[in-house]
């Protein structure tokens, strides 16, 4: 419901004046409504852009009085401004049957919302009652049903327990001979182990004698060879034969395998050399047959010949892989670690030892579905109401009928406002009711001379005699014109005109000289034209004959200004205002631009009383919700 808008109303009381500021928002640059206060002096009336008489005054505004209520002003200010301030003296308002109807008139409008509002909320607890209703019969089914699953699970429940009890009696006689099982292979695994750690240490023994045996044969053999391998190849013929090397070998194309050799290269020439990729060993051909050249072509030790290895390692080794024992389970006791073996004994230190065991065991999916339907049902925002309905719903119920002026309200009827438009349409009747202004000028005038049609009245007064003289005058009559014969100016008042051209003769008949002529029929008169233009006629610029031609020769008109007062070299002067579209300027006394500005707040454009973003509410404003009727100023 839209909340109406009342202004206080001042008493008039002889000698009070009171100052009055109203603030108007312009929309399209326009403001049109009527004051908020009556009997205003309006020569005290002044507009501003900002409040208590400051920033510019705007002079772009016209008042008006209603015919039907002439203590009352409206005013349309035209302005390029966001809000202007309207500030005038005003002795008090006049309260007449207008203001009595409209505050009926809301009043009514309130009644028929407060009996709407009734109406809605007596259905919506008829609703709400039903529904509760409703609710309570199907919630006590719902329990019942509970009920009744709930004794049949745990019916269902012990019977699980049970068989779980026996299953895990089991369990544990197997798990006890499981343990047993492995206890007796792990102490046969470990007596086994300890045997092949002796037997490794027995071998390691053996092996280390034997490898000291063989360093001290190496370093006799360096020792006797050494004369030999001093007799070495110095760097340049070193250099020498790598470059002899290099001059004799081809290099071919890389194959897989030796044996792929001889299927990519079946007619070879001495110096071809290929790369094998399976053992990356280098084949040279010799030009008999393929020989292996490369440093890695070591070939591998036997028991009788050194090789890779020295046949007495290699004679060791085959001896321990002959030894070496086998499990059947081997990889799956490879996996065991000490960290797995201590993760079990933890695990299995730790079986079930649930603090809540017996309650977790009792849990079943029929117990975690009726769980599961109970929070849907809880979870149902359209079955349950909310702390916010139920508080908005209470408030509801305990302002229900709470007005302080219900029996005021109660006792509008209709013939009472029957009466009240009946006394609104007489104060706005504009023809029973005079303004201020028809009042003033009627009060002025004592003695009245009633109108003539088609005559109007001055402050000159004429006698019958001078009336009749100036009715005998003919319209643009001149006084003491004197004629002259010699002007031939034709818009001098000194012209004569229809001159003849010659003097009649002497000897002209009587008849020209009388002064009186003798008539003569139109028939009779020869040589007259056969058209004649109207009385009222135009003519074209050509027809006329002494046209001006030049502006020059116009007079001009009171206010112009002329090319000399103006002065050579005239130019319009630069406001120093940069063109372009502003939203706030500022206009000299000659209606020139001086500052073009693009304010971006409120306070660029005078504006310092505007609320801000971020504010609320309170008893300075209106309120946003509990408003009472209280709260309606001036009712």
């Amino acid at each position: 419901m839209e909340i109406s808008k009342f202004y206080e109303k001042l008493n008039k009381i002889e000698g009070n004046i009171y100052v009055i500021e109203e603030k108007a928002e312009l929309t399209g640059g326009v403001y049109d409504a009527q004051l908020q206060h009556d009997n205003i002096n309006t020569s005290t009336l002044s507009v501003y852009t900002g409040p208590k008489l400051t920033g510019e005054r705007i002079q772009t505004y016209v008042l008006s009085t209603p015919s039907l209520a002439p203590w009352k002003k409206v005013i349309r200010v035209y302005a390029d401004v966001p809000t202007v301030y309207i500030s005038y003296e005003a002795e008090g308002d006049t309260v007449e049957a207008d203001d009595v109807n409209q505050l009926q008139d809301e009043m009514v409008r309130t009644q028929e919302a407060v009996n709407e509002e009734i109406n809605r909320a007596v259905e919506s607890e008829q609703n709400i009652a039903e529904d509760l209703v409703e609710e309570v019969a199907r919630a006590k089914k719902a329990e019942q049903a509970v009920a009744g699953n709930l004794s049949a699970e745990i019916s269902r429940a012990k019977g699980a327990e049970q068989e779980l009890s026996g299953n895990l009696t089991a369990e544990i006689t197997r798990a006890k001979a499981a343990e047993k099982i492995n206890d007796d292979n792990l102490t046969a695994e470990t007596t086994r182990a300890k045997a092949a750690e002796n037997t490794l240490t027995e071998n390691l023994s053996a092996e280390k004698t034997r490898a000291i045996a063989a360093e001290e044969s190496i370093r006799g053999t360096i020792q006797s060879n050494k004369p030999n391998w001093d007799d070495k190849y110095t760097r340049n013929e070193v250099d020498n034969k790598f470059a002899a090397l290099e001059n004799a070998i081809d290099w071919k194309e890389t194959v897989n395998s030796y044996a792929d050799i001889a299927g990519a290269y079946p007619n070879p020439q001495d110096g071809w050399t290929v790369n094998v990729k399976d053992t990356d060993y280098t084949y040279r051909y010799n030009g008999t047959v393929w020989v292996v050249i490369s440093a890695n072509a070591i070939p591998k030790a036997t028991q009788s010949v050194d090789g890779l290895l020295a046949k007495e390692d290699k004679a060791a080794y085959d001896d321990a892989n002959s030894k070496k024992h086998t499990h059947g389970n081997k990889a799956t006791i490879d996996k065991v670690t000490e960290t797995l073996l201590i993760q079990w004994n933890e695990a299995y230190g730790k079986r079930h030892e649930h603090e809540n065991k017996g309650i977790l065991d009792t849990i079943t999916q029929a117990l975690i579905d009726n769980w599961y339907s109970a929070f849907v049902h809880i979870s149902d925002a359209v079955k349950h109401i909310t702390a916010t309905e139920r508080t908005n719903w209470n408030d509801a119920d305990s302002k229900k009928h709470s007005h302080s002026n219900k029996t005021i309200l109660d006792g509008i009827t209709s013939a009472l406002i029957t009466n009240w438009n009946a006394a609104y349409t007489h104060i706005s009747d504009a023809v029973k009711h005079i303004t201020a202004e028809e009042r003033t000028a009627w009060n002025r005038v004592s003695d009245k001379v009633d109108t003539v049609p088609g005559k109007g009245l001055s402050t000159n007064d004429f006698t019958s005699a001078e009336k009749n003289k100036l009715a005998g005058i003919a319209p643009g009559a001149e006084v003491n014109v004197q004629a002259d014969w010699n002007v031939t100016d034709t818009t001098l008042d000194s012209f004569i005109k229809n001159k003849p051209t010659t003097l009649p003769a002497s000897d002209v008949s009587p008849w020209a000289k009388a002064s009186t002529k003798p008539g003569y029929a139109w028939s009779e008169i020869s040589g007259k034209p056969t058209s004649f233009s109207p009385a009222a006629h135009t003519h074209t610029k050509s027809q006329i004959t002494d046209m001006s031609t030049k502006v020059s020769e116009f007079e001009n008109d009171v206010g112009y200004v002329t090319a000399a007062e103006v002065g050579p070299g005239y130019t319009h002067p630069n406001s120093g205002v940069t063109a372009g579209t502003y939203r706030s300027v500022t206009v000299n006394a000659q209606g020139h631009v001086t500052v073009g500005t693009n304010p971006t707040t409120l306070a660029g454009y005078g504006i310092t009383d505007a609320a801000a973003k971020t504010h609320n509410h309170d008893s300075a404003y209106m309120k946003k919700t509990g408003l009472t009727w209280d709260d309606l100023k001036g009712v």
